[in-house]
């Protein structure tokens, strides 16, 4: 038997809106999961400054001049570095990038500055009283993380 079946422009037309649906729902879920996965990474940034600056500070109490930030990885303790160096540090040894635009993620800076680059983390480092504030804007209207730990 062969039963034809002639598709009138209302079936057409519920198809699409139906199909177009679909595509919107798929589109959207990816975009939401692409930016939480963005923010959790500058998020994870900014944990993983506070912890390694925690982290220094416990090995560096004794006087030491060096400590290990990972097994076989030994670096001078802050107290030793100047503030760019500390910048160098989490930029260039520890590899933490902005998962925005891909560039460093931690940036040096005098003052709070006005306006926030999402996914960057700013510290400001105090020599004198052994203090580093760590500011990092996770998006744009999402909330301002801001630490400040004694190194």
């Amino acid at each position: 038997m062969n039963i034809e079946k002639n598709l009138n422009f209302k079936e057409y037309l519920i198809f699409i809106v139906i199909f177009t649906i679909f595509i919107l729902a798929i589109f959207f879920t990816y975009f939401n999961y692409y930016k939480n996965k963005k923010i959790n990474l500058a998020q994870e940034n900014h944990y993983e400054i506070i912890s390694l600056i925690e982290k220094q500070k416990f090995l560096c109490q004794s006087e030491k001049l060096e400590w290990n930030w990972k097994e076989d990885k030994k670096e001078k303790c802050f107290d030793n570095l100047t503030s760019l160096e500390i910048i160098n540090f989490f930029n260039n040894v520890i590899l933490l990038r902005n998962p925005y635009d891909n560039k460093f993620s931690v940036y040096e800076i005098k003052k709070i500055p006005k306006n926030f680059i999402r996914g960057r983390s700013y510290l400001i480092v105090n020599e004198e009283q052994k203090i580093i504030k760590v500011f990092t804007l996770l998006d744009k209207h999402d909330k301002l993380l801001n630490n400040q730990q004694l190194y």
